[in-house]
């Protein structure tokens, strides 16, 4: 998603351009909520599959809220490019950061089996 709000931000505005986009980051969003959804389940004890889905909705909607008052603020009217180049860089900069702690890379260490609780 981030990707391609980069694209768009950095691309000759065009609306071939932006339709491509829109339609790789629709789907690449699709993608994530799956596979946030099958983590949520695989990792979590079935008693907490709903309290852990209402945690995720309220940070997401906070986050996206958010994200409305900076554009807001920020950007309005005449800087959108600006607004999909900050907002494609925390994008794929988040996607970097729960990558690494998803597969446990933030340390050179190894982690050992052992210490992981289920």
């Amino acid at each position: 998603m981030g990707a391609t709000m980069l694209w768009i931000g950095l691309a000759p505005i065009g609306l071939a351009i932006v339709a491509v986009a829109f339609i790789l980051g629709g789907g690449a969003n699709s993608i994530h909520n799956v596979a946030v959804r099958t983590l949520f389940q695989s990792e979590c004890p079935p008693a907490d599959h709903g309290k852990v889905a209402a945690i995720y909705g309220a940070v997401t909607r906070t986050a996206v809220i958010g994200g409305y008052v900076a554009g807001g603020c920020f950007f309005v009217p005449n800087d959108a490019p600006t607004a999909y180049l900050v907002g494609g860089l925390l994008g794929v900069v988040a996607g970097l950061v729960g990558w690494r702690i998803f597969n446990r890379r933030w340390s050179a260490a190894p982690i050992k089996a052992s210490t992981r609780q289920d």
